[in-house]
């Protein structure tokens, strides 16, 4: 006689604590990185004397790489929004041209480090959109096809 055994898990609990610690640990590294990131613009705006050259690339680094956490945990939190289906876009008038140039002038430093050439062909175009997810999607495919170029190769950004 054939006989089956069934045995179910409820893992909301799990998963709502799950959601709970990474929200929270998001956030509290937003913190402290914020204020790296103060402290770096402080140092660049030469308010607390100048730097030598070395100096100013070790800066630049660091500036980098803290920008670079601080985008990492913000995709980690919308992640999150999106598996919840908490995410909003606030839609608004913006110019295409504005965000390829915003976008590869924060991938610029990145692109330099790595001997990657950016190249920029912005069309004005005004788009009916979310600026702030199209600038973070922008970041994000410079960002990986600059990691997955070799130095001296170009990425061009058109739109």
């Amino acid at each position: 006689m054939p006989c089956a055994l069934l045995i179910a898990n409820d893992i909301t609990e799990r998963k709502r604590l799950e959601n709970e610690f990474i929200s929270l640990v998001s956030h509290e590294l937003r913190t402290p990185l914020t204020s790296t990131m103060g402290a770096l613009d402080l140092l660049s705006s030469g308010q607390l004397g100048s730097l030598t050259e070395q100096g100013q690339k070790v800066l630049s680094i660091a500036t980098t790489n803290t920008e670079r956490l601080i985008r990492l945990v913000n995709d980690i939190l919308d992640l999150e929004r999106m598996k919840s289906g908490k995410i909003f876009t606030r839609k608004a008038k913006c110019n295409a041209a504005d965000l390829l140039i915003t976008a590869t002038e924060a991938m610029q430093a990145m692109a330099d480090k790595l001997q990657v050439r950016l190249i920029i062909n912005p069309v004005a175009v005004e788009l009916w959109a979310d600026p702030d997810r199209l600038l973070q999607t922008l970041t994000n495919l410079l960002s990986n096809a600059i990691k997955f170029s070799e130095p001296g190769d170009k990425v061009t950004l058109c739109g």
